[in-house]
């Protein structure tokens, strides 16, 4: 009953690495695409077309929150079918 609870907390922190690893390799894509953004001047292109600032950063929230709730939504999946009883 003791090495259940070592197995369960080693399954806990190998999770919350996939977790992790998933998230830096989605951040680090990101920021690459900000810089070549800053590069081009992407936003002051869309505020000569008539775009707004709001309509900007709209967006980016929104493929953001896309962005993070795929590896959120696969994570809590492996999580549920591997039964992973960690905090």
């Amino acid at each position: 009953m003791q090495w259940q609870a070592y197995i369960n907390t080693g399954v806990g922190v190998l999770s919350i690495l996939g977790f992790a690893v998933a998230y830096m390799m989605i951040s680090d894509t990101l920021i690459q695409s900000l810089l070549k953004e800053k590069q081009m001047a992407i936003k002051h292109q869309i505020i000569i077309s008539g775009g707004s600032k709001l309509a900007y950063w709209l967006s980016h929230y929104f493929l953001d929150v896309i962005t993070h709730a795929l590896p959120a939504f696969i994570t809590c999946c492996c999580v549920d079918v591997f039964q992973v009883d960690a905090p």
